[in-house]
């Protein structure tokens, strides 16, 4: 009965040590996580960007459509509408964002606001950009007003253009050409051109980028119509 009594009292024993020494072990083991945002993005964005839908066009997305200008590519972004991309050479373009107005859109280049002060609604013509130029286009689609002001209302279109190379002189040349049919009026010779080059480098401390683009329409006009 003794035997039995002892053995009863160092089990009890023992199991108290184990769970103290779990106990302690666990107290003093701590893991601390990193600070984790959740966003719906494929690339790293900082906090003020985050909970805002943001699509981006890589150089490598741009190198696919070598030709087409930088509104013919953005028409095709979900929840973003270029009204006139289309239509007639000289039309006013329009940009909705989610069904906001024109206005509400921003569009940035390297970071910079731009419009246009010979059109009438001072929107900023996206066609006379060409995609050689450009690296790469980030769309930031909802309110973003607190970052980027009034103008941003339904969201931010953000432009990069390319910038001096790693070689010392490296350089760029490109044409397109494109013709102007119609339903009645059927002509295959070249009526739409878009040529330029640019000369970029690097040498030390010093940088350079220069730049050259030339863009003419003919036949169809949306000044003058028929």
């Amino acid at each position: 009965m003794n035997k039995k009594i002892v053995r009863i009292g160092a089990l009890c024993v023992l199991m108290t040590t184990c769970a103290l020494a779990q106990q302690k072990e666990t107290n003093t083991i701590k893991n601390e996580l990193d600070e984790v945002v959740v966003l719906d993005s494929k690339f790293a964005l900082p906090k003020e960007k985050s909970g805002k839908i943001i699509t981006k066009i890589t150089a490598e997305d741009l190198a696919k459509k070598s030709g087409q200008s930088v509104a013919t590519i953005l028409s095709s972004v979900v929840g973003l509408e270029i009204n006139g991309n289309q239509s007639n050479a000289g039309k006013n373009l329009g940009y909705y964002i989610r069904g906001g107005r024109s206005r509400q859109a921003l569009i940035m280049i390297d970071g910079v606001p731009v419009t246009d002060a010979s059109g009438i609604n001072l929107e900023y013509d996206l066609r006379l950009i060409p995609v050689e130029q450009v690296e790469s286009i980030e769309i930031m689609k909802g309110a973003s007003s607190t970052l980027y002001g009034s103008g941003a209302a339904t969201g931010v279109i953000n432009i990069t253009l390319k910038k001096a190379k790693k070689e010392v002189v490296a350089g760029n040349a490109y044409m397109s050409l494109g013709t102007q049919t119609t339903a009645d009026k059927v002509k295959y010779n070249p009526q739409d051109f878009n040529q330029g080059f640019d000369v970029k480098g690097r040498q030390k401390r010093f940088s350079y980028f220069a730049s050259l683009n030339s863009t003419e329409t003919k036949g169809i006009s949306e000044a003058k119509r028929d």
